[in-house]
């Protein structure tokens, strides 16, 4: 099975990292005064720091848009069996809500209903990080409805990733 992995620019992925597993990371916008950019196309982070030390405000930024998010998964899909897509967490962005709207366009992906809006504090778990099994009990409840082949999660930040996939064998 062929996966194609998509993230954001918040994930600060080493390029050798990025190509190596072949990841898609697309840009979010950052606003610096009147001037906007995308991270890591045409601005990063030491700029941002310059901007917010010389001028002492802070940066402004926007998500990824959800037609940026389908036109990504669509180019994706015609190469892949799957498309695994991970993001900022929901409730620090509305990163994951674009693009969990832009998935609704595919078959075959599941978003937990009960962790489907924003939320951050994070009420459908005691333990919003995925080294704690129980942030997956939900998950797995859908994945065992719908005969899902992979789950996964990401901590609030998306530093973290757990994947559950089924077992094969």
């Amino acid at each position: 099975m062929r996966i194609s992995i998509v993230t954001d620019s918040t994930c600060d992925l080493s390029e050798p990292l990025i190509q190596k597993y072949r990841i898609t990371v697309l840009p979010l916008y950052v606003t610096l005064g009147d001037q906007s950019y995308q991270d890591g196309i045409n601005i990063i982070s030491s700029d941002i720091f310059r901007y917010v030390e010389q001028n002492g405000n802070l940066p402004k930024t926007a998500a990824i848009s959800v037609a940026a998010y389908a036109d990504c998964f669509r180019a994706l899909a015609k190469d892949a069996d799957a498309v695994l897509c991970i993001t900022l967490g929901s409730g620090f962005s509305s990163c994951c809500q674009n693009a969990r709207i832009a998935a609704a366009d595919f078959e075959n992906v599941y978003v937990v209903p009960e962790q489907e809006q924003p939320d951050g504090n994070f009420s459908t778990v005691a333990y919003p990080n995925p080294e704690d099994e129980k942030a997956f009990a939900l998950a797995l409840a859908l994945a065992k409805k719908v005969d899902a082949d992979v789950i996964m999660a990401t901590d609030p930040d998306a530093d973290r990733l757990g994947v559950y996939a089924k077992d094969s064998v």
